[in-house]
């Protein structure tokens, strides 16, 4: 790739340092004839017949601002130090930042994962990116150029291959600290253990890095130590090793950028700022969402505020389990790290643990007194009845079952298991859970007559006599949590219409759905079910019917016809 250049400068013949040879000497202002390049290649392409460019109009735009931007991830080892933005774009991974092995310490500015600033800090470097390459070129070098012993004067310096350093590289600015460097570099740019960017006769100025650009067509690697100056501007991945220090930024195009405990300051950063950084979460997760999160300067004023889902209302704020505040919008002011959760309760329903099964879990269908079926029926899942004899597990020849018929005697359906001891402990495990999810007493929330068309996030819901699902579907919404638990208690009994629907929405799972049912549950006609039944009386399914879940009957039998049980799935 032939590269260009970003100023008009006047040509300008570079000079060895003093320590050099004059025969190296002599082969180096041979490497260094006028480039005169032909169809320039940038990041996007072939590039336009270029614009000379000032300093002023080097295009960073909003990518000035960054001394680390990765596009894929950016990686931390260690106490790495930045002064300046760190951020990631378009993808949204930043590790060792918060966490263990870091955290970083931010001098000055703030983590931008995948969000808008950082969006457009990543447009702008590869737009400054293709500016650069696309400028004339004042030097012109061979093939894996050493760097190492150079004194460098302003101007662009073109390698069309790799650069090396190993040693010292000096920029002189000859006493104009507006003077430009640009280093377009074909492939990759790599420095060893302890090699070291030294900036002289800059006016003035501390290191003048934001006047110095390193366009690299590949990867960049700087070895441990490396004291180095300039941004880089890398088509794929940025790496410094332990202990560099550098005065400029990394900005990764189209790759990672990874750091190990380095010195990292921008341009025009701010030192001595001591920032703070504020975490938020919700509990449960689906209860709502929060505001306010971020980095921010010591004592500055710090506003969170939460907004409850549907079926949540705010609760407090808590810090470490202790209550900070009660209040939806929290004000302090910032001292240190803080790592905020916003409580919220499910509106009336409270937060309810599943119910616990035991060996009842593994069964789609266990009964006290039997079970009959007519008709081409599917089940996936254990079947059993107990203390009743095997005999009364009837019509199985026209089931098709994936899992295993247990009975408590030798007179069971074919492919009968028999398990006494396992069946009367299974029993009591239903008893157990029957009266667990009966006993449930935080939160309730009233229902009564027809739950059809209704939509219910997660809770406890309380009906005093009969409850039923008819002239409408009913929706259970989990609202984005995964372990969300729904507890229906039925003080008598229970009836699904023909052709009506349970539908999950929002992560919401069969397996965790418990409806406890104080007499028979009936479901009609291709009705779709979803949860696990413990009804004290009978269950019965009409012709057609379905069911996600378990159906678990106390003391009287289980009906089947013609229907699809399936147990299910955590």
């Amino acid at each position: 790739m032939k590269n260009a250049i970003v100023q008009k400068f006047t040509r300008l013949a570079i000079r060895p340092a003093v320590i050099m040879s004059a025969s190296l000497a002599m082969f180096l202002f041979a490497a260094c004839e006028p480039n005169t390049p032909t169809g320039p290649q940038g990041l996007n392409g072939p590039l336009s017949k270029a614009t000379r460019l000032s300093k002023s109009a080097i295009p960073l735009g909003a990518a000035s601002s960054f001394a680390v931007l990765g596009s894929s991830t950016v990686t931390n080892t260690g106490a790495t130090v930045i002064n300046g933005d760190a951020g990631v774009s378009p993808g949204t991974a930043m590790t060792g930042f918060l966490e263990a092995p870091g955290p970083v310490t931010f001098l000055s500015g703030a983590i931008h994962a995948g969000d808008a600033l950082a969006a457009q800090a990543h447009n702008d470097a590869v737009t400054a990116y293709n500016a650069l390459v696309a400028q004339p070129g004042n030097f012109n070098y061979g093939a894996a150029q050493e760097l190492n012993n150079l004194i460098l004067t302003p101007g662009v310096h073109s390698f069309p291959s790799s650069a090396h350093l190993d040693g010292t590289l000096i920029l002189d600015f000859q006493g104009n600290s507006d003077a430009l460097f640009i280093f377009n570099i074909g492939s990759t740019l790599t420095t060893i253990t302890g090699s070291r960017v030294i900036v002289v006769n800059n006016g003035g100025q501390t290191s003048n890095g934001s006047n110095v650009y390193w366009a690299v067509g590949s990867s960049a690697t700087l070895g441990t130590g490396t004291q180095f100056v300039g941004n880089i501007l890398a088509v794929a991945s940025i790496t410094l090793t332990t202990g560099v220090s550098m005065s400029g930024s990394a900005l990764a195009l189209n790759g990672a950028v990874t750091l190990d405990t380095d010195t990292i300051s921008v341009s025009g950063a701010a030192p001595g700022v001591t920032q703070y950084t504020v975490t938020l979460s919700s509990n449960p997760s689906a209860g709502g969402t929060t505001n306010g999160a971020g980095t921010f300067n010591s004592g500055s004023s710090v506003t969170v505020t939460d907004s409850p889902n549907a079926g949540y209302t705010f609760t407090n704020w808590t810090e470490n389990g202790t209550v900070v505040s009660t209040n939806a919008s929290y004000t302090f002011t910032i001292s240190g790290n803080r790592t905020l959760v916003a409580n919220f309760a499910s509106a009336g329903g409270g937060s309810q643990a599943p119910v616990t099964l035991g060996l009842t879990d593994g069964f789609a269908i266990l009964s006290y007194a039997g079970i009959t079926n007519t008709g081409s029926t599917s089940i996936t899942g254990n079947v059993g009845a107990s203390p009743i004899t095997g005999a009364s597990m009837t019509g199985f020849e026209t089931v098709a079952l994936v899992g295993t018929i247990y009975t408590v005697d030798a007179a069971g359906p074919t492919g009968y298991v028999t398990y006494p001891t396992m069946l009367t402990q299974a029993m009591g495990d239903l008893t157990t859970a029957y009266n667990d999810a009966a006993g449930r007493t935080v939160n309730p929330i009233g229902v009564a007559g027809n739950l059809g068309g209704q939509t219910l996030p997660p809770g406890l819901y309380k009906s005093t006599s009969s409850l039923e699902i008819s002239s409408g579907d009913l929706t259970l919404d989990a609202q984005g949590d995964a372990n969300a638990v729904w507890i229906f208690q039925i003080a008598s009994s229970f009836n699904m219409t023909s052709g009506r629907q349970v539908f999950l929405s929002g992560g919401a799972k069969a397996s965790n759905i418990f409806w406890q049912v104080g007499s028979a549950a009936t479901f009609g006609t291709t009705a779709v079910m979803k949860g696990t039944i413990m009804a004290y009386a009978n269950i019965t399914f009409a012709t057609g019917a379905s069911l996600e879940g378990r159906a678990l009957a106390r003391t009287e039998s289980v009906t089947l016809q013609g229907n699809t049980i399936v147990k299910p799935t955590l």
